[in-house]
């Protein structure tokens, strides 16, 4: 399976352009919520445009605001309000803001909003860029299930046939998580026992490890923890309580190598280049929904890495890569 981004599938994410002329500068903000540095979901949107910045230099202009240090809803409100009174466009990356959208982008006809990983909102300038999250939640699966029954790899007890998924919340992106990890763990191995819970946020790394040790305790030595900034918990307690963890969003074994198998890589930060790419193109689109995961090469098991090939046996990783092929060639249908 290709490892990096084909330019050709971003022909997909075009938009209508409305407003400056095109001597002035985009005005393109980027809305987080929660941890810019220790979540790297956020971290990997951030780089996004902060490389756009870099590449277009005076073509656009970008701002990055946080509505997760404070969680009211009024708060969010007022993020959003004075994004969209600065911009002509509007990024933000999650389910947080969604409630809120459709009444401001009413307001401000002429700013285009583009919902990363959120629903689908019906109306002329808001665009959901949804990842195929159950892709990259059943590759992990099924890595955690292959990895689970090996005498070869260290801290793994083959005689526990346990596995985990610590989740951050109950949103509808986790939940293809979810859906897409079990699925993949019994495509391996329908007798696996899967544990499963959920911090309740994206920060909570204490409440995360207390987690992962639990399922330690009862015989998981594999736990997947896509949960933002709060799994970086169940990667620091790894080594020293004897389990694995798999990463999620970013490469997390070339910075945690001895804590993380590999991870479930998910090109935020690319695809905000390209949509930026294409709003300096001025092209048009004629639908607001765009899906994107394996077969457009944005989602992906980094098997690649040094550090993965250091922990995982070549015949494991090449095991993932024909299930992400499979899974590309639309030869698998998660349920």
């Amino acid at each position: 399976m290709k490892k990096f981004i084909a330019a050709a599938i971003w022909i997909l994410i075009l938009f209508i352009w409305c407003g400056a002329s095109s001597a002035d500068p985009k005005k393109i903000s980027l809305i987080i919520d929660g941890d810019p540095v220790n979540n790297d979901y956020n971290a990997s949107c951030i780089e996004g445009i902060d490389y756009a910045q870099k590449r277009f230099l005076r073509k656009i202009v970008t701002k990055v605001y946080n509505g997760g240090d404070r969680k009211s809803a009024e708060t969010r409100a007022n993020v959003l309000e004075a994004a969209a009174q600065w911009s002509d466009i509007v990024i933000f990356n999650g389910t947080e803001f969604s409630d809120l959208v459709a009444q401001t982008a009413a307001q401000y006809p002429n700013v285009a909003f583009v919902l990363l990983d959120g629903p689908v909102i019906k109306a002329q300038n808001i665009y959901t860029v949804e990842f195929r999250d159950d892709e990259a939640g059943f590759i992990a699966g099924a890595l955690a299930a292959r990895v689970a029954k090996r005498q070869d790899i260290d801290r793994i007890n083959p005689k526990s046939n346990t596995i985990g998924l610590i989740l951050g919340a109950k949103t509808p992106a986790l939940d293809k998580f979810r859906v897409g990890y079990i699925a993949g763990a019994w495509y391996i191995n329908k007798n696996i026992k899967v544990m499963l819970d959920y911090v309740g946020n994206f920060e909570d790394a204490a409440k995360a490890r207390e987690i992962a040790l639990r399922m330690r305790n009862q015989g998981a030595h594999v736990i997947f923890a896509p949960a933002g900034g709060a799994g970086l918990g169940a990667i620091a307690a790894a080594k020293a309580n004897d389990y694995w963890v798999i990463g999620v969003d970013v490469e997390q074994e070339v910075k945690y190598s001895d804590a993380v198998l590999t991870s479930a890589v998910k090109r935020t930060g690319q695809a905000i280049v390209r949509i930026i790419e294409r709003i300096i193109a001025g092209e048009k689109i004629d639908k607001n929904y765009f899906s994107l995961g394996m077969a457009e090469q944005c989602i992906d098991l980094s098997t690649w890495t040094r550090e993965a090939k250091r922990n995982l046996p070549p015949d494991v990783r090449d095991e993932m890569d024909e299930i992400s092929d499979r899974l590309e060639k639309k030869l698998i249908i998660i349920k």
